[in-house]
């Protein structure tokens, strides 16, 4: 007896949406995905080459409709307008380290992404990401907002292959994320209300407080990425001395957030793992700075190495709320325009203070000051003492130093020769 059933089609919620996304949007596949984090959690990729390996899902995106006649090419100066850098070289050695890694296959006409078998982030083969959020990310985007906006499309976006839509509405919770893609539980919270903040991800008021899995949420189809981020009227202007302050107080670090690093301060300075010692210590700045001109954030040069110093001091005197992130945030944009004069006055000590020499006591063999000059008798009086005399002169000396010594013994017969 055959029963007709309807079990293989989804009935949408009334809460859910439906349609075509505006702005289009890419597939990123699981394992390709999972190829570059991994590299990315072992230090091989920085954070902007993270956010290169998404600026190419755009730029493929944008050629998806070439045919033989018309070839597509692809050049690094294409890839630095998508992530904000300012040179094309600083792309184009994103793009070597993301070839010597594994995770991508370049040529001018050809971009192929290279999967890691046998592992998926997100529970799900390919995940529809919208292009317009895509491109937000690869512009201005932290570790912990790309683990939350790809862990939240993987959740709430479904692609209908027959009707040629998308179907947004899911439950996610921020547990789950910093799981898969191993960044903190607070970090994703974070960023999943600044996200709410953009319009790009909705909560659903139903009176469910979350669970099992979750809290639900809506991603809005027809999102559009504010102008300039998150840049005032103020910053776009230029810099002064009265300019106000770039707002980024809440900025996270440069680095995936873990236990083990948020115990202390590490036993060597890292870019991803800016604490407040980084600031004041100027060996470790000097550190930083080292790693920053490694990886093309600032020239390496000593007006490079001033700037770095005064973003840290203008980090310290403006970001009261959370000084390490505005000091992240000013070196991976390049915000030095903001830089007053007063910082660089400070900047200045500490770069000296840096190259000064650490009390470290006096060494071996080395010849100890004359500090006794002032103490030391011009002409001596007939009938003085031998002991008075001499006080003068052993003031230079080091306690204990055999010269103090020998020369205590030779000043007697010197006093009494020149009293006689």
């Amino acid at each position: 007896m055959n029963k007709s059933t309807n079990r293989g089609q989804f009935r949408p919620a009334p809460w859910m949406q439906e349609g075509r996304i505006a702005g289009g949007f890419a597939f990123i596949d699981s394992a390709a995905l999972a190829n570059v984090w991994r590299s990315y959690e072992r230090n091989d990729l920085k954070l902007v080459d993270v956010r290169s390996w998404l600026a190419l899902h755009e730029m493929m995106a944008r050629r998806r409709a070439a045919t033989e006649r018309r070839r597509p090419t692809y050049s690094d100066l294409e890839l630095a307008r998508l992530t904000g850098t300012p040179e094309a070289r600083r792309a184009s050695s994103s793009r070597r380290r993301l070839i010597h890694c594994g995770s991508i296959e370049w040529s001018e006409s050809t971009v192929r992404f290279r999967r890691r078998e046998g592992e998926v982030i997100g529970g799900r083969a390919r995940i529809p990401v919208p292009r317009r959020v895509l491109r937000h990310l690869a512009r201005q985007g932290t570790a912990a907002d790309v683990a939350t906006v790809i862990g939240h499309a993987a959740r709430c976006l479904y692609y209908q292959r027959d009707a040629k839509q998308l179907r947004s509405g899911g439950a996610c919770t921020a547990s789950w994320v910093a799981q898969q893609f191993g960044v903190g539980e607070r970090s994703v919270h974070r960023s999943r209300q600044r996200l709410i903040e953009l319009g790009w991800l909705r909560p659903v008021e139903d009176g469910r407080q979350g669970g099992r899995l979750g809290a639900r949420f809506v991603i809005d189809l027809a999102w559009r990425r504010p102008d300039r981020g998150h840049e005032t009227a103020a910053q776009r202007e230029g810099n002064d001395a009265d300019s106000a302050a770039p707002t980024i107080h809440h900025e996270p670090s440069l680095r995936i957030q873990r236990p083990e690093l948020d115990a202390g301060v590490s036993t060597k300075p890292i870019l991803r793992n800016v604490v407040p010692a980084d600031l004041s210590d100027p060996r470790r700045l000097e550190a930083l700075f080292e790693e920053a001109g490694k990886a093309g954030l600032v020239s390496r040069t000593e007006a490079g190495k001033l700037s770095f110093f005064a973003a840290a001091e203008r980090a310290k005197r403006c970001g009261a709320e959370n000084p390490c992130g505005f000091f992240a945030a000013m070196v991976r944009r390049g915000l030095w325009r903001h830089i007053a004069g007063v910082d660089e006055d400070r900047a200045r000590k500490q770069i000296a203070a840096a190259y000064a020499p650490l009390d470290e006591g006096p060494r071996r063999n080395q010849r100890q000051p004359w500090k006794g000059m002032e103490g030391s008798p011009a002409r001596v009086a007939p009938g003085a003492d031998a002991d008075s005399v001499g006080i003068g002169y052993n003031r230079g000396f080091p306690s204990g130093d055999r010269s103090g010594t020998v020369f205590s013994e030779l000043k007697k017969g010197w006093a009494r020769s020149s009293v006689g």
